[in-house]
């Protein structure tokens, strides 16, 4: 009932920029808001604890977002700065005392690890110079990604349009090469129909469950409130929610809306959840009657944060020569549609989406332990076999284990048997590859325990 509502109300009418753009010659023609919401898991989205976007993703499609980048998790400036560079981008990591470590405690503390901090918000709406950008840019110095600062801004400003922002990680996605935003639009939960009316493009971080570094600047203050998966991360995205709820009531009409998680809570990297609603100016609709898809991923209900980037530009209205034109180097994702069926009931289609992250999971957790399996597996065969080959060859009757014949009748067919057992070694083995393609024909992922037999946890 909520998206219907948003998508019904009338258009309040563009603000300056708005009217900018459309004098403007070929001019971005659309309008697009995305609401970053960090950490947000399929898992998380309930009709009990976010119930309004579980009524969203009915009216949308969806896929789950695979936001990875340089480093082994990605941190909360790390989505937002690959979203505005189209390639995996990364902001760093810092170690810090914990909240409450005094200068007493400080020598037997260990620091602990977290993301690098995000900008500070202005106090007040308009133009705004991120201050130190480079210190956002410079570790990815330290990677061969070479991302172009500013993409996602370039375009669109060249066309005559602007990118605004709301909320501390939305600046670094609105921000051009030299860290500048712009139009900041001011606190998330102050916005209004004009203020989402004045761009082609609306960045909006609310904020969510991640491994930032306490705000405060005393020491002694309590650590902060940091939720774990799975059992206390209701509370926190119910207050998103909400948030998300006033967001909807102000959306202009025409307006495409996506919501994603666009980085990891803990340094465990996971799937996040991603939807789209609404019909794009390139004539793209997202109704909720099939999944994302991106020819990156090949896989319908899977795409990539790399992927939004160029689709973002395309929905707003620009031409590929625009984009081009303005963007020195080519996006490495693709452009984002729909494709297949989806579940009519969102309660299937975000179990479905679930089950795709606890898959992920499963396959990071047991992946490196089956390889390493599997390579002493055959290195022990292939010495194994060579061994047998060689004594079955050349090693004299009288030293082979032939020679105990007498007592144990079956050694007099050693040879035989020791064949029998290389072959039957080598076939379970060469059975492996195939059987765990075939398994994958078996929903696994939705059983309790897909990793049970791999696990060092498992009893």
């Amino acid at each position: 009932m909520i998206a219907t509502a948003w998508l019904g109300t009338a258009s309040i009418g563009a603000g300056a920029a708005q009217a900018a753009q459309a004098a403007a010659g070929n001019a971005p023609s659309g309008r697009v808001v995305v609401i970053g919401i960090d950490g947000l898991q399929w898992s998380d989205v309930t009709q009990q604890g976010m119930p309004t976007l579980f009524g969203l993703v009915g009216h949308s499609d969806i896929a789950s977002l695979v936001t990875r980048v340089p480093t082994d998790s990605t941190c909360p400036g790390d989505g937002w700065l690959t979203l505005n560079t189209g390639s995996r981008t990364t902001t760093g990591t810092t170690y810090q005392y914990p909240a409450g470590t005094s200068a007493a405690t400080a020598l037997i503390t260990k620091p602990r690890l977290y993301c690098a901090s995000l900008p500070e918000a202005p106090q007040s709406p308009g133009a705004y110079d991120i201050p130190d950008f480079s210190a956002y840019t410079t570790p990815n110095n330290a990677f061969s990604y070479a991302p172009v600062f500013g993409s996602l801004v370039a375009p669109v400003t060249a066309a005559g349009g602007c990118v605004a922002a709301s909320g501390p990680g939305a600046l670094l996605g609105a921000a051009d090469a030299k860290g500048h935003v712009a139009d900041y639009l001011g606190d998330p939960a102050q916005l209004s129909a004009g203020e989402l009316s004045e761009c082609a493009l609306t960045l909006v971080d609310l904020g969510g469950v991640d491994n930032l570094p306490p705000t405060s600047s005393t020491t002694t203050s309590p650590a902060p409130l940091r939720p774990t998966p799975p059992t206390v991360r209701e509370y926190p995205y119910t207050l998103l929610d909400a948030q998300v709820r006033a967001l909807l009531g102000e959306l202009p009409a025409d307006t495409t809306l996506v919501i994603a998680g666009l980085d990891d809570s803990t340094f465990t990297p996971q799937l996040h959840a991603v939807l789209a609603s609404g019909t794009t100016a390139d004539g793209t609709v997202f109704d909720g009657t099939r999944s994302l898809y991106a020819s990156s991923t090949r896989h319908p209900g899977l795409i990539q944060t790399l992927d939004l980037t160029p689709s973002l530009l395309h929905w707003i209205g620009l031409t590929p020569q625009q984009i081009t034109a303005a963007d020195s180097k080519p996006f490495t994702g693709a452009l984002v549609g729909a494709k297949g069926s989806a579940p009519s009931d969102p309660a299937a289609a975000i179990v479905a989406q679930a089950h795709l992250n606890t898959a992920n999971l499963t396959f990071a957790q047991t992946n490196g332990r089956f390889i390493t399996w599997m390579a002493h597996a055959i290195t022990v065969l292939a010495w194994t076999a060579g061994v047998i080959f060689a004594a079955i060859r050349w090693l004299p009757e009288r030293y082979s284990p032939g020679r105990f014949a007498r007592r144990l009748p079956l050694l007099a067919r050693w040879r035989a048997l020791s064949l029998r057992a290389v072959i039957l070694w080598a076939t379970a083995l060469a059975a492996v590859a195939p059987a765990s393609f075939l398994a994958d024909f078996v929903n696994w992922s939705a059983s309790g325990s897909p990793a049970r037999c791999c696990s060092p946890r498992s009893a």
